[in-house]
């Protein structure tokens, strides 16, 4: 069975927009051995046929939220305070889903993050889904990352500090496509991996090859 490779879009936001940033924390992954784990990346996929002449930017893949739609969720106050420089927060909707929100005018990532997730979408590449939205936050202070930034990791977590509603915009959301393939925490995929470690069937080895290859300059 073949997988699919997503690019974490804010990898490639980060490049768009020139400066540095920490990964996205990653989303649950099966366990598996380092031997399983190269031969999924072997099998992998990067690209796929799309027409991208009937695709819409604006409105975005198969499942995104209507652009400034108003999303209302609950502060959640994370057991580690999240990494990067980049003014983000976690919320939890009525049904218990918890997103990844990063806000504000002045947020390079917001934008960029936008547009670089939309860019792969239409050429063809496995990525992120990044969604342009407003978030109306219960429990969230004035400025959650200012919050957040000033937690004590050996301290106990506090609740939600306030109980009324913020909103914030611009703001996205981020829905990871898929897991990650790696056989420990936060290993990730290096660039050497992704060109060398191709099917031993020359046939899609070769296309591989080709999709791999057109993704690194993109990046």
């Amino acid at each position: 069975m073949r997988h699919a490779i997503a690019i974490a879009t804010a990898g490639l936001a980060a490049l768009l927009a020139g400066c540095a940033n920490a990964p996205p924390a990653a989303p649950p992954s099966t366990e598996m051995d380092e031997a399983i784990r190269t031969a999924a990346l072997r099998e992998a996929e990067a690209w796929h046929p799309v027409d991208t002449a009937a695709l819409d930017p604006r409105v975005g893949p198969e499942g995104a939220i209507e652009p400034a739609a108003a999303i209302d969720c609950t502060f959640v106050v994370p057991h580690t305070a999240p990494g990067g420089n980049t003014p983000k927060f976690l919320c939890r909707d009525a049904d218990g889903q918890i997103f990844k929100v990063k806000y504000g005018p002045d947020n390079m990532e917001v934008h960029s993050e936008i547009f670089g997730s939309r860019l792969l979408w239409m050429l063809g590449f496995y990525s992120d889904r990044i969604d342009p939205v407003r978030v109306r936050c219960r429990g969230c202070p004035e400025d959650p990352w200012d919050f957040l930034r000033s937690l004590d990791a050996a301290d106990p977590r506090p609740g939600p500090p306030v109980t009324e509603v913020h909103e914030f915009a611009p703001a996205i959301l981020e829905t990871y496509f898929g897991s990650r393939i790696q056989a420990h925490a936060g290993q990730g995929l290096r660039w050497p991996e992704l060109l060398s470690e191709r099917s031993r069937d020359p046939a899609p080895a070769a296309q591989q090859r080709i999709h791999r290859e057109a993704l690194t300059p993109l990046a």
